[in-house]
């Protein structure tokens, strides 16, 4: 499950397997994001995590979506501070 972090083309795709895809439903997007970037980021988790076992599978499929609501939550705080950060400056 841990090795060395890899890079561009050295990433390679793990697919969820047919019989977990209930696990993964597909995500509820916001205005302005893309399922696109959504998957590239659950790809990236799947190929570095590899996952094997149904638990694995599982918690890599919540690190993915932890990982995009992180993502939203800062770009969401961005958005709200910047204005403010602005102002003082």
């Amino acid at each position: 499950m841990n090795g060395l972090f890899q890079t561009g083309r050295e990433l390679t795709v793990t697919e969820l397997p047919v019989e977990f895809e209930f696990l993964a439903p597909p995500p509820l997007l916001l205005p302005g994001e893309q399922l696109e970037h959504y998957q590239a980021l659950q790809q990236a988790i799947f190929a570095d995590l590899a996952p094997r076992s149904a638990i694995e599978w599982l918690l890599a499929i919540d690190v993915a979506e932890l990982s995009w609501d992180i993502q939203r939550y800062r770009m969401l705080r961005h958005k709200e501070l910047a204005p403010q950060i602005r102002t003082v400056a």
